[in-house]
């Protein structure tokens, strides 16, 4: 399951591990029974962030980390309003900040590993149906997922993780 969350809001240590924790329950719970309500939110948000980037003249990366709460001002409050972009300052701020920058905080490598997951996945079926054996209707639901990831990952691409 592709999830990319928004920077959370800053609070006590505590507070957050378990705000953490139930927020990344609710979207795994979301995700599990209706895949296709976050390939939809992806889409939205990916309309949403080359909106923002061709008005405001940033790359689509800086757009999903400013609208996912990512830069903070030196006051250290966040910088997530369209409102605070009409500062010139603080937008010539944010189009300083280097691309490579923001997403060598990402860890792409899981996309990697589940695509070659859906990749053994694909060749298995392949084989077997080459073979006039039976899938089962987990393998088919499996595959199900593994669709609704991709279209996920196409609009979520150049959204930091």
């Amino acid at each position: 399951i592709s999830l990319h969350p928004n920077v959370p809001a800053a609070i006590s240590l505590i507070t957050m591990k378990w705000a953490l924790f139930w927020r990344g329950l609710k979207m795994l719970v979301i995700a599990m029974v209706a895949p296709e309500l976050v390939a939809g939110l992806a889409v939205r948000q990916f309309q949403d962030a080359r909106a923002l980037a061709k008005e405001y003249g940033f790359s689509i990366t800086h757009a999903y980390f400013f609208a996912s709460g990512g830069f903070v001002a030196s006051s250290g409050h966040v910088v997530a309003a369209k409102e605070q972009l009409d500062d010139t300052d603080m937008l010539e701020a944010i189009r300083s900040v280097d691309v490579r920058e923001i997403m060598s905080h990402s860890k792409p490598e899981m996309i990697f590993i589940t695509l070659w997951a859906i990749l053994w996945l694909c060749a298995h079926l392949i084989i077997r149906r080459s073979q006039n054996l039976a899938a089962t209707q987990l393998e088919y639901a499996t595959l199900a997922f593994a669709a609704m990831n991709v279209i996920t990952w196409r609009y979520w691409r150049y959204k930091p993780l």
